[in-house]
């Protein structure tokens, strides 16, 4: 079974950056993020097992989550092809508060890593929102599935 009904579940297309332990921007495309909370606001980032980067996104490390806007299928070619080269292409400025690169053409949550929790084929982040940046007016991404058994 490919599980048509449940892969018509939205969900948004975000870019996941952070600075790694060498100081450097990177990240990746993610699509399974969903506010999981009220107080604290928190999201959930879903992560496939064996990501290297998952390594790098213990408790109390910040991330940031870029909202790719409606349509936007320039941005999602961009990353997929090579993330780290065009984090360098984009010039993500580092947050005045946090540690944390921030491609300004987004509207962004900055967010804090409380737990892993193991579901599965995936990891799943729990993080809490500290920051939003609203600078752009748009509708967000949002992506619907073929099957439950693909992005």
């Amino acid at each position: 079974m490919k599980y048509p009904v449940t892969g018509k579940i939205p969900s948004g297309l975000f870019l996941l950056t952070f600075q790694d332990e060498q100081a450097q921007a990177t990240g990746m495309l993610a699509s399974w993020v969903q506010q999981v909370s009220f107080d604290p606001v928190m999201v959930s980032v879903a992560i496939e097992q064996g990501r290297p980067l998952l390594e790098h996104l213990e408790p109390g490390k910040v991330f940031a989550l870029h909202l790719i806007p409606e349509g936007d299928k320039a941005t999602l070619r961009t990353y997929a092809k090579d993330f780290d080269e065009s984090m360098q292409k984009a010039n993500p400025v580092m947050h005045e508060s946090y540690p944390v690169p921030i491609i300004p053409k987004f509207n962004v949550l900055v967010c804090t890593v409380m737990k892993h929790v193991d579901v599965g084929s995936h990891n799943l982040l729990c993080a809490t929102i500290d920051h939003e940046i609203q600078d752009h007016v748009y509708k967000p991404f949002v992506h619907l599935r073929r099957s439950a058994l693909t992005y």
